[in-house]
C-alpha cells in the first residue's frame, strides 16, 4: 500500500521540481531585456505607490521576482509588457483595432529602438494628428529625427521646428535612477 502511494506521488514531485526549475529560468530570461508598457493604466509601482504620469519608453528589466519585472522606476507585472522586439506588432494590432496618441508614440518609441527613425517620426506625426497637446510625442519625434545625424540635443531641434517656448516632456531621463545599486535597493515588488 506505502509503495503505491509513492508512486502516485513520485510524478507530481517530478512535475514540480520541473516546474521550478523551468520557472526559474525564465526569471533569468527577463533580466536585461527591454520591454514597454502595454497600456498607459500600466504604470510602475515602487513602495505600495504608483507613478504618477506614465511615461512611453523602453525599459530594462533589473530582477524579476514571481510575476513583477524590476525596471528603472519601479516594479510592473509580465503581463503589462510586451518585450520590445515584439512591441511593433503589438502595437500595430492596437491601432488597427481603436488608434490611440499612446499605441502611435509607444510604436514609435519600439521603432526607434530597433533604428526605424522614419517610422518613429511617422507615427510620432500621427499621434499630434490625433492629438496635438501630446507632449511626449513632440519629443519622440524629435528623438527620432536628431538620431540619424547624432544631434545630441534632439529636444532642441523639436523646439526649433514646431513648438517654440514649450519644453517637451522628458519622462524617461527624469525616472531614471542615479546608479543601478540605488534603483532597487531596499524596495520589493508591490
Amino acid at each position: 500500500m506505502r509503495r503505491s502511494v509513492l508512486f502516485r506521488l513520485l510524478p507530481l514531485v517530478l512535475l514540480a521540481a520541473t516546474t521550478s526549475v523551468l520557472r526559474g529560468d525564465d526569471q533569468q530570461e527577463w533580466v536585461g531585456r527591454h520591454v514597454m508598457a502595454k497600456s498607459a493604466r500600466y504604470r510602475p509601482r515602487a513602495g505600495g505607490r504608483v507613478a504618477p504620469k506614465s511615461s512611453i519608453c523602453v525599459r530594462v528589466v533589473k530582477q524579476v521576482k514571481g510575476d513583477w519585472l524590476a525596471v528603472g522606476d519601479g516594479w510592473l507585472r509580465r503581463s503589462e509588457v510586451v518585450p520590445v522586439e515584439q512591441a511593433v506588432a503589438w502595437f500595430t494590432a492596437q491601432i488597427e483595432r481603436q488608434p490611440s496618441t499612446f499605441d502611435y508614440v509607444s510604436r514609435a518609441a519600439a521603432r526607434s529602438a530597433g533604428g526605424d527613425y522614419e517610422g518613429a517620426t511617422t507615427d510620432c506625426s500621427e499621434a499630434l494628428r490625433i492629438n496635438p497637446r501630446t507632449d511626449v510625442a513632440y519629443y519622440h519625434r524629435a528623438a527620432a529625427r536628431a538620431a540619424p545625424a547624432g544631434e545630441p540635443d534632439c529636444a532642441a531641434a523639436e523646439l526649433r521646428s514646431d513648438r517654440p517656448g514649450e519644453l517637451p516632456t522628458r519622462a524617461c531621463a527624469q525616472s531614471r535612477p542615479r546608479n543601478s545599486a540605488e534603483s532597487h535597493r531596499g524596495v520589493v515588488p508591490p
